[in-house]
């Protein structure tokens, strides 16, 4: 009886697996008829699990986990550096939250102009694959140009027009505003700006961001530059319409004849101190520099990364020296063949160590995070310290 039953279940099992072949053979012979008559090519069965990479970096950046860091990190990428903070960012895309590609500039017409990479695809996709957003930036160094778009409120208008469709365009995860020079007649329709901006753009759920000048009060008189920047730039207003104030926090003293540090950590404390009393200290991100400053007893000579200096150290046999007082090195490099006529070279500049420091400050008053200016030629041994936190 037994017996019987069994083969009486297995019968009933073919008759299923029978009926259920014809099924999916009528349902292909279907949609084979269908497409022949629409003549619309058919894709593999298989297509999205038999698609390749499309690069060999993005075959290695996969085979690791996502775990991004506690403090949010982002860094720029200038055009003028391209090829090497691109690179820097593939190896070490694991660290960061977000990245900034510099993709528009603002022309002396008051017009968006694009930079050699602005559309380009291969950062996108990495950044995408490892859970960076990919928020471009727009750069400004001239406020007569800024005046050209604030001018009239329509003109605003148009430019914020243009921001959201280049986002739409591109499917990106939002926006950097980098605008350095503003005048204070534009400070009403500078709002203005952001105010759409934020609008839209949190509609979406993607984000705003600003970069501003750094102070250590609301009182910037006794500043030799853009005050009027500082004027405009109120930290506490900008932190109802964005995502993240970014504190320029660097060239302190930018032309001091023997030179000075580049962010000397009590100024830092200073200006985070002013900064958590203006909004939530998870609305911003402290800019710190990777790069160095070269002077000699006239003035400031030039900028180099941290590689170029540390070739220079070698070759010339220098010691360079850890400034405690403000957590940056220092050191002094003799004339050379490729130094002639610069005399003694003073030069400040940051490592691991100084990053340190920065690093601490932030996690000490609780900010949302770092944002390095700029990618390319870095001492790369910051990425562990992150990696630890």
């Amino acid at each position: 009886m037994k017996h019987r039953l069994f083969q009486f279940r297995y019968a009933l099992y073919a008759l299923f697996i029978g009926l259920l072949t014809i099924n999916i053979y009528l349902v292909y012979r279907v949609k084979t008829v269908v497409n022949a008559s629409d003549q619309t090519p058919k894709k593999p069965l298989f297509a999205a699990v038999a698609k390749p990479l499309k690069s060999f970096k993005e075959l290695v950046l996969s085979s690791y986990t996502v775990k991004k860091p506690e403090i949010a990190l982002t860094a720029w990428i200038p055009e003028w550096d391209y090829t090497n903070g691109t690179e820097s960012f593939y190896a070490h895309a694991r660290t960061f939250s977000q990245i900034n590609p510099v993709w528009y500039l603002i022309d002396e017409d008051g017009q968006l102009e694009s930079t050699k990479y602005a559309g380009e695809t291969e950062l996108h996709r990495i950044a995408q694959g490892q859970k960076v957003l990919f928020v471009p930036t727009i750069q400004e160094f001239d406020a007569d140009y800024l005046h050209k778009i604030l001018a009239t409120k329509e003109r605003t208008i148009l430019h914020a027009t243009e921001i959201l469709t280049i986002i739409e365009k591109y499917n990106l995860d939002g926006i950097d505003l980098d605008y350095e020079m503003i005048y204070e007649r534009d400070k009403e329709n500078f709002y203005v700006l952001l105010r759409m901006l934020s609008d839209e753009l949190h509609k979406k759920r993607k984000v705003l961001v600003i970069d501003v000048i750094s102070k250590t009060s609301d009182d910037v008189s006794s500043y030799d530059s853009l005050v009027e920047t500082r004027i405009v730039q109120d930290w506490t207003i900008l932190a109802k319409y964005v995502d993240e104030i970014r504190i320029m926090a660097y060239d302190y003293a930018n032309n001091t004849p023997g030179g000075s540090p580049i962010n000397p950590y009590h100024w830092l404390e200073d200006v985070i101190e002013y900064a958590i009393t203006k909004a939530d200290p998870q609305k911003f991100i402290l800019g710190t520099p990777l790069y160095s400053y070269t002077w000699n007893d006239e003035g400031l000579l030039g900028s180099h990364t941290y590689e170029t200096i540390m070739e220079s150290i070698k070759r010339r046999k220098a010691v360079p020296e850890f400034d405690i007082e403000s957590k940056e090195w220092k050191v002094l490099l003799s004339e050379d063949k490729e130094s002639t006529g610069t005399g003694t070279q003073i030069v400040w500049y940051q490592d691991m160590e100084s990053f340190r420091h920065r690093l601490n400050l932030v996690k000490h008053y609780k900010l949302k995070g770092l944002a390095l200016w700029r990618l390319g030629g870095e001492d790369t041994r910051i990425y562990g310290l992150l990696e630890d936190n």
